[in-house]
């Protein structure tokens, strides 16, 4: 009586698909005025399913055995799939179930059946009489790619086993590994293609023309696209609060906010925040609408937070210029404003603020402006925008003992696609205005850093020792994403006379200005 060796191979799903697997789902957003913009999105699926969970074959000693398995695909994905078959970890043997001493082993080349040594086993895909060998889960085998939708869409995969004469007899068992993935796609928009902030990529920005640093009328449309003598630009609404931003592609190759972000934030009191929008509707800010490396910005653990606010109204005197050799002050009274009051020990010291802990350096508000916040530049006019201490300004990612040893905050409060710009490096102030070799202590380097299509805003400071702006018209001061030292970071300076290039140290408790790059 022969004896029997019976294999048994388990399979396995995984599927994997590039881009959520949900239906196509309408979103209807209505704006100002009789018009309606309607987006549909259909995302990429995939399903993949096996004709059967097990394949057995049984043997007796000597005897060579094949099965087979169907994996079926299905995706709506426009370029198609591929299709990867690997065991389900590093060990390609079938082993004895109940005493792993005894193996059978994969082929190691490819090899026709008459030529399988004993116990050794291997497969092939499709139609074919040359089998391979068992790829191991690090470097699985791709088996089919295809290029289009597909739908029920089958490969068969036969398992082909030798049995030795001397294999001990029992079972034997491997599970096996068989993965969809959908192809990429590659994204041919343009920024005039998409309408919200976070809808941006490094994709749509790099397919968009690179202007030239003479290019200073703008294309609007995309009707010159290809013509290095426009500048790219276009309007794109933040999603967390419904506000517009002029966007537009500059000579350094980067695409840029061209007005201060004028988002505004609130603490839900939980520690994580929200974006607010004018009629006081207010956004989670999570990963899928901010910059945030976390889903949410939670700062419920960090002691440094507090709920104590302070509300004020002032007057005060503010600088501004009609022409380069004429200077004005005028004095403006603004409405109520709210900033976190606590300056690390709870404490005043005459009445302002003490740098114990870094002078109020973990306030999540922003500061509005309140009225007066728009100025004209050569035509352009723009927002002062709101005013954002470290802490807020990068999502809590920047903080009191970030110095310019430790790493750039890796988080902010930009759209996500988008982040604070870098202390030099290629997404860097310094970097931008080397593209447009713009003069940095003379007054042409100022009309030209102020005019299209820079358009940057001298919007000045919020002082948060005396709770006040500071000098709007006379300079504007932007964060940028490095530490310097536990009291101060990085930002950039554009003063009213001269422009001053290089990184600026700014105390971490004050309230500057914010445009952001995208990714």
């Amino acid at each position: 009586m022969p004896i029997i060796t019976s294999v048994i191979i388990f399979v396995s799903i995984f599927l994997l698909t590039l881009g959520s697997s949900s239906l196509i789902s309408p979103i209807l957003e209505s704006h100002a005025g009789s018009s309606a913009d309607i987006e549909v999105v259909a995302d990429p699926v995939i399903s993949l399913s096996l004709s059967n969970k097990e394949v057995s074959m049984v043997a007796a000693p000597g005897m060579f055995v094949s099965n087979t398995v169907t994996a079926t695909v299905s995706t709506n994905n426009v370029s198609g799939y591929e299709l990867q078959f690997s065991d389900n970890d590093d060990d390609t043997n079938l082993v004895h179930t109940e005493n792993s001493g005894y193996t059978i082993s994969s082929i190691t080349k490819d090899t026709a059946e008459s030529a399988f040594t004993p116990s050794s086993w291997g497969y092939f895909a499709g139609n074919s009489d040359t089998y391979k060998q068992i790829p191991t889960l690090s470097a699985p085998d791709t088996i089919k790619i295809t290029t289009a939708p597909a739908s029920s869409d089958d490969t068969t995969v036969t398992f082909g086993v030798d049995v030795g004469t001397d294999a001990a007899a029992g079972d034997y068992s491997d599970t096996v590994l068989f993965t969809a993935i959908t192809n990429y796609v590659a994204d041919t928009r343009k920024i005039w293609d998409i309408t919200k902030m976070q809808k941006m990529s490094a994709e749509i920005c790099a397919n968009t023309t690179t202007p030239s640093a003479s290019a200073t009328v703008s294309d609007t449309d995309g009707s010159h696209h290809g013509d290095t003598s426009y500048v790219p630009e276009t309007t794109l609404t933040d999603t967390r609060d419904g506000k517009t931003y002029t966007i537009r592609k500059l000579a350094d190759g980067n695409c840029w906010m061209t007005e201060n972000l004028r988002l505004n934030l609130d603490n839900y009191g939980d520690g994580t925040f929200a974006a607010v929008s004018d009629s006081g509707k207010k956004t989670q800010l999570t990963s899928s609408n901010t910059d945030l490396d976390d889903e949410v910005w939670d700062e419920s653990d960090n002691p440094y937070i507090t709920d104590g606010t302070k509300t004020y109204a002032e007057t005060n005197s503010v600088y501004t210029s009609t022409d380069m050799s004429v200077s004005m002050y005028t004095t403006q009274t603004t409405a109520t404003r709210s900033w976190e009051d606590w300056d690390g020990d709870g404490t005043k010291e005459n009445g302002f603020g003490d740098y114990t802990y870094g002078n109020n350096l973990n306030v999540p508000h922003s500061y509005t402006a309140g009225i007066n916040t728009t100025t004209t530049y050569d035509g352009d006019t723009q927002y002062y925008g709101n005013y954002y201490n470290w802490y807020a300004a990068t999502a809590g990612t920047g903080t009191y003992e970030m110095t310019y040893d430790s790493d750039n905050a890796t988080s902010s409060i930009c759209p996500s696609g988008w982040e604070l710009p870098r202390y030099a490096d290629d997404k860097s102030y310094d970097d931008l205005i080397n593209a447009y070799s713009i003069a940095t202590t003379e007054e042409p380097g100022v009309w030209a850093i102020k005019s299209k299509p820079l358009s940057f805003i001298l919007s000045g400071s919020y002082n948060s020792d005396y709770g006040t702006m500071y000098a709007q018209g006379g300079f504007g001061r932007l964060w940028e994403s490095k530490g310097l030292t536990n009291y101060t970071t990085y930002s950039f300076q554009v003063l009213n006379v001269t422009l001053t290039k290089t990184q600026m140290a700014s105390a971490k408790s004050t309230g500057r200005s914010i445009r952001c790059v995208a990714k």
